[in-house]
């Protein structure tokens, strides 16, 4: 468990530099065709073996007349629906009852927070260091709330240094080829997703819990709250973004969870992690913060007279990770702030101008179920972010976790290792590929680590579920499978309809959030039961197994789940298909059954 991700060194050029790119471009296109769907392999006909040796422009494939002309007739059915000949917009329509409103609450610090000597080298400016905190909020609103404000637009401005990030992601960071790439992707990006925007209600009134508190603008619109309304508080998940991400790539997974009753918290980190972010002060311009690497980052020694040493990766792993945990703990602050009562003041202070009805969610959030929940490298970051506090004396108690528990969706492969001893209880979904592909993981495969960390948990007598969705990829969670449908499918072998997959997502975090309810069935935070759906499932797969799309296997892998009360041993049932599955049909027709009603039950929920 002590090995070391080294990166990778990059591929070296030939005796040319146009060799060179023709061989990178050749092994790309190798490694796209091995690793794609029989579709893509099938219409895309590798030439990387053949390729011209004297100009670098030339296309690595072929792309049969057929694929143009069925590609032509998908755009000319778009425009002819009336929809984007590009991009598919995102899904206004959801599981919940209420409608969703939106806010971007940016909140200065007093004073700047550096959490490291690390600077950028390009320009010296401190690496890690807080300056704002950003959130943007979605909330369930009441059903036919009026729109007062224009939405906010999904690709958020300006758009070339995210480009930039996606450049560099894809490889494309060669001396010849990013001055083209990158302002083509723009120009893509620009094209592709421009227009769309974010299916919210921008700064509406949150529900209301009681006549007295509606506000004017309601009384003014006949909003009256009806008796449905007459809730108290509801739950809060805080969300931690991916790499190359930022906080509108998950307003999807945000807006179907609001529409069942949460307060969902999109955090953008300014680690240098996100594609582009912008820290508003309206004491001081804007400052941009770039994607970065650690080849781009410079560590000062505490001699000034000593030069910068450059940063490797691990020790860049653990500033970035340090930065995140910091910057979930004063969102947390932030999200008391809210509760407390000073709303008004927060939206005097927020740069972004949104958040006037702020002062009317004073005790409104329940704090007591606020869930950690991340993506990928926000999932590793979560789970760092519950390790607790060091202790100058064992003596002394660590204060308690502001979080009830958290939810991890496909902890990271590269971005350091794993919290091992996270201190609540967790709910580990992994997609498909995520789960599929091998991959070594700090000396043990990713897979069989995520897998004793929930055992492990469960060894401490924390509940810990650890499932595979079947037909998933990575960004399912994201907002990009709703947005490229088929081209996530052809990249990345996704089989399932992302809309689908991603309302299994947000029911599995739901039902994972009602057992906190104190008000739940259990009593005392829900967590004598098991839980609901597939959270009262048996492990079906002790190791993840190949899916036979024919043969109606549900779409979970349950890996680890407290309803296994030999889940800690690997030996306790089969590896691979059934693994425990068999045993408990009656129970899975229940849970299916149950998911049936899963409007239903957020309707009747007490509350949602």
């Amino acid at each position: 468990m002590n090995a070391i991700f080294k990166e990778p060194p990059d591929p070296p050029l030939g005796r040319s530099l146009t060799q060179g790119l023709i061989q990178q471009a050749a092994s790309s296109s190798r490694h796209l065709l091995s690793t794609s769907t029989p579709c893509l392999r099938r219409w895309f006909i590798p030439l990387a073996n053949h390729a011209p040796p004297s100009w670098p422009w030339t296309l690595i494939i072929t792309i049969p007349p057929t694929f143009v002309l069925l590609l032509l007739l998908l755009l000319l059915l778009r425009l002819a629906r009336g929809q984007h000949p590009l991009a598919s917009a995102l899904p206004s329509t959801r599981s919940g009852p209420h409608d969703v409103g939106v806010i971007d609450l940016e909140h200065p610090l007093a004073h700047p927070r550096r959490l490291s000597p690390t600077v950028v080298a390009r320009t010296g400016r401190p690496a890690f260091e807080i300056r704002s905190v950003l959130l943007t909020l979605y909330y369930p609103v009441r059903k036919g709330t009026p729109e007062t404000l224009p939405r906010h637009p999904w690709l958020s401005r300006p758009v070339a240094p995210r480009a930039a990030a996606y450049a560099r992601f894809a490889g494309w960071n060669a001396p010849l080829v990013a001055p083209v790439a990158r302002p083509l992707l723009a120009l893509v990006l620009r094209a592709v997703a421009g227009r769309i925007q974010v299916p919210a209600a921008v700064d509406a009134p949150l529900l209301v819990s009681s006549p007295s508190e509606s506000d004017p603008l309601l009384a003014a619109a006949k909003l009256a709250p009806s008796r449905a309304e007459t809730k108290d508080r509801f739950p809060v998940l805080l969300f931690s973004h991916g790499d190359v991400s930022g906080r509108s790539d998950y307003s999807a997974f945000a807006c179907e969870l609001a529409s069942l009753g949460h307060v969902v918290a999109l955090l953008e980190h300014r680690d240098g992690s996100a594609a582009h972010t912008v820290v508003r002060d309206n004491r001081a311009p804007d400052m941009h913060i770039a994607h970065a690497h650690h080849a781009d980052l410079l560590c000062r020694h505490p001699d000034p007279l000593a030069p910068p040493a450059p940063l490797d990766r691990p020790a860049w792993k653990a500033e970035q990770l340090a930065m995140r945990a910091a910057e979930i703990a004063e969102a947390v602050l932030l999200l008391r702030a809210i509760d407390a009562g000073h709303g008004a003041a927060l939206f005097a202070a927020n740069p972004r101008r949104e958040g006037r009805h702020l002062p009317l969610w004073r005790h409104r959030l329940d704090l007591s179920r606020l869930l950690l929940a991340g993506h990928s490298l926000g999932a590793t970051a979560a789970l760092h972010a519950l390790r607790p506090p060091q202790q100058p004396s064992m003596t002394i108690s660590p204060p308690p976790s502001p979080f009830a528990g958290a939810v991890l969706f496909d902890p990271g492969k590269a971005s350091g290792p794993l919290n091992p001893d996270p201190a609540l209880p967790i709910l580990v979904l992994h997609s498909d590929s995520w789960s599929r592909l091998p991959c070594p993981f700090h000396g043990d495969p990713h897979f069989h680590a995520v897998r004793a960390l929930a055992r492990a948990a469960l060894a401490r007598a924390r509940p810990a579920w650890f499932l595979t969705s079947r037909g998933t990829a990575h960004p399912t969670v994201s907002d990009f499978p709703l947005i490229q449908p088929l081209i996530v499918r052809l990249a990345t072998g996704a089989r399932r309809d992302p809309r689908a997959a991603l309302r299994d997502y947000v029911r599995v975090t739901h039902d994972f959030s009602r057992l906190f309810d104190p008000r739940g069935p259990a009593g005392g935070g829900g967590l004598g039961a098991l839980g609901a759906g597939v959270l009262a499932r048996r492990v079906t797969h002790a190791e993840y197994g190949p899916w036979d799309r024919g043969s109606g296997e549900e779409w979970w892998q349950i890996h680890v789940s407290p309803a296994s009360p030999d889940d800690g041993d690997p030996d306790a049932s089969p590896e691979g298909d059934g693994g425990g599955g068999d045993q408990d049909v009656s129970s899975a027709a229940a849970a299916d059954s149950e998911e049936e009603d899963f409007v239903e039950e957020a309707l009747l929920d007490t509350d949602l």
